[in-house]
């Protein structure tokens, strides 16, 4: 994939210079983060690992898409197929794409066709979010199926006030042309905010342009000062054409010609009441759909290909049809002051088919609780379990610890985490008829032990801290294909495999001044899977090592944001489908950059300009 920049570049270090200027930096407020515990707490009480974005740090960096934005952070490598709009999926703490669960506003974005949120994540754009909150390690005490290696959190933003609109146009190299409306505000006791979007690009392929829209709509309404009823609606929808792989190898799959048409609906409805002084109840019922349809109607003649005797590609097309539907029933208990308890009861219905096998459903009942105690100054235990029946599958238990202490006197926050997580196997998995990868009823979940450990330093009253944090997991069962004949390539789906992941986070944020802040971050992953007696790595392309660093800085009274990213991964494992059986390769390491700024002209007037791959740098996430 290569993505050239659509402005030239700048001297930026010669802008950044008199923001040195001697000046006092506020003191960083604690965050309030919500997906670790089901509470609303400071960060400094939370023992598991987190990284939270909001809505000020998203439209700051410019980032367009979520995936990009999540690519900044501890732990979360980003695997792209292509363009904008490919196939989008990512890993985090070296666990497989399909251990990591999506929430949006509370409601399930992984379907039982697509267990690692692709066709959500390939699409998900910034506009109108309040915050993105990743919490690394296993979440299905909480959350229950996917949230083996994390899961990651999207809120649509909360209107208050007065209401504004804001109305953007963009354009920029390759026919990239984007334009969308964003309103927020209060009418009366009515909070509202809403977005639309139209977005296109060529990319920089032939045959690989990206066409979509994105909505949202949230609504809250305060009955009274006790009870809150709202509403919240994300869609999405486009057309990406994927023209298959530029390797040498892979040249009778050249310029494929698919077009690939996805599309997501996710609606959540809530009731916030504050019961009593010490209990409150939130009633979330939830529904997303996801839409997939891949299809070659003509596949185009290769000269080459048939000279080496390939037969010609054949007409192709794929769909998926998938639904979540859900009803959460959370109550919050306040025992004591020191004391709080989160348990409730949750129902998920999965529906699902593709073109090789009718509809299935399947339905899981939970209970779940978590324990939060405060039984020293400063020390914050949380202790849960989480009780469910599948109806394929009967009883699951998954259970978490954690711990987070805090010690003021040298600024210094302690944290550590345990827990159990699983992860239902696919519907494509267990019903698909196709023989090359025909279904198993008979698989059993994934199931995974994890465990990790950190300290987080902060200096110069919270404006600058250091973190590092050791990770272990293993997973047990995990599915994989099996071939079964070598003459047809047919093969089936087994719980065959063990992974073993060790690895460590580091993370610095720096606030040099008030107008001057950067952040850094950097992950090792090593993962190993063992089949059959053999352990090698993994070959989908999971790096060992991701790093990210971007900065800020707000010149002329703040009128003028100029900024700076860095991403870049290293030690890669593909694999190369010339060779039978396919041979593990060695992939390129890659870094890109990029460059952005804004002025704002006057009250209601601003202009952004921002250079993505600045570089010109020629990489693939993903394969």
């Amino acid at each position: 994939m290569l993505i050239k920049p659509f402005l030239a570049g700048s001297a930026l270090l010669a802008a950044l210079l008199p923001a040195l200027a001697e000046e006092a930096a506020p003191t960083r407020l604690d965050e309030v983060i919500v997906t670790p515990n089901r509470l609303e707490d400071s960060g400094l009480r939370i023992g598991s690992a987190y990284t939270k974005i909001d809505a000020e740090e998203i439209s700051q960096q410019q980032w367009v898409d979520t995936a990009q934005a999540l690519g900044t952070t501890p732990g979360v490598a980003l695997k792209e197929s292509g363009g904008r709009g490919g196939t989008t999926m990512i890993s985090i703490r070296g666990n497989r794409a399909d251990h990591t669960l999506f929430l949006v506003d509370g409601v399930k974005a992984n379907s039982a066709m697509f267990n690692d949120a692709s066709p959500f994540l390939s699409l998900a754009d910034t506009l109108n979010l309040e915050s993105i909150e990743v919490v690394r390690g296993p979440q299905s005490t909480l959350y229950g199926s996917e949230a083996i290696g994390g899961t990651v959190a999207l809120e649509t933003r909360r209107g208050h006030g007065t209401p504004q609109s804001t109305l953007f146009f963009e354009a920029g190299s390759y026919a990239s042309f984007r334009e969308g409306l964003l309103s927020a505000g209060s009418l009366g006791p009515l909070d509202y905010s809403m977005h639309y979007a139209y977005d296109e690009t060529a990319n920089n392929r032939v045959n690989n342009d990206l066409r979509d829209h994105s909505d949202s709509l949230r609504l809250d309404y305060r009955v009274n000062t006790d009870l809150t009823v709202g509403t919240t609606l994300r869609l999405q929808s486009g057309v990406y054409q994927e023209p298959g792989s530029i390797r040498p190898q892979d040249f009778q799959n050249n310029l494929l010609h698919e077009d690939i048409e996805t599309g997501n609906t996710i609606l959540s409805t809530y009731a916030d009441w504050k019961t009593t002084e010490s209990w409150s109840q939130k009633l979330t019922l939830g529904w997303s759909e996801e839409r997939y349809n891949a299809f070659v109607p003509n596949p185009p003649f290769n000269p080459a290909s048939s000279f080496l005797g390939f037969p010609p590609l054949s007409p192709y097309h794929y769909l998926t049809h998938a639904a979540n539907f859900s009803a959460d029933w959370k109550n919050t208990l306040d025992i004591t002051e020191h004391h709080r308890l989160v348990a409730g009861l949750d129902l998920l219905t999965q529906t699902g088919h593709d073109n090789t096998f009718a509809q299935e459903r399947n339905t899981t009942a939970s209970l779940y609780t978590e324990d939060q105690w405060e039984p020293l100054p400063a020390l914050v235990l949380t202790g849960g379990v989480r009780l469910q029946h599948h109806d394929v599958w009967g009883d699951i238990v998954n259970g978490r610890a954690t711990a987070a202490y805090w010690i003021d006197a040298t600024q210094t926050k302690l944290h550590s985490s345990y827990g159990t997580g699983f992860k239902s196997p696919s519907f494509w998995q267990i019903y698909s008829t196709d023989p090359t990868a025909l279904g198993n009823p008979n698989l059993n979940p994934e199931t995974s032990r994890s465990w990790d450990a950190g300290v987080e330093q902060f200096f110069f009253e919270k404006r600058a801290s250091l973190g590092v944090t050791a990770f272990r997991s293993s997973v047990q069962d995990q599915i994989t294909w099996v071939l079964t004949d070598p003459t047809t390539f047919g093969g089936r789906y087994e719980n065959v495999v063990h992974s073993d992941i060790e690895g460590m986070e580091a993370s610095a944020t720096f606030q040099f001044t008030a107008q001057w802040q950067a952040r850094l971050a950097y992950s090792w992953a090593n993962a190993k899977e063992t089949q059959n007696g053999v352990t090698k790595r993994p070959h989908d392309y999971r790096p060992r090592h991701t790093f990210s660093a971007e900065t800020t800085v707000a010149l002329l009274d703040g009128k003028l944001t100029l900024g700076a990213g860095v991403q870049g991964v290293a030690d890669r494992i593909g694999q190369d489908f010339t060779l039978y059986p396919n041979s593990d390769t060695r992939v390129e390491d890659y870094t890109v950059a990029r460059v952005f700024g804004r002025y704002r002209v006057c009250r209601g007037f601003a202009m952004n300009a921002r250079v993505e791959n600045v570089l010109g740098e020629t990489y693939a996430s993903y394969i």
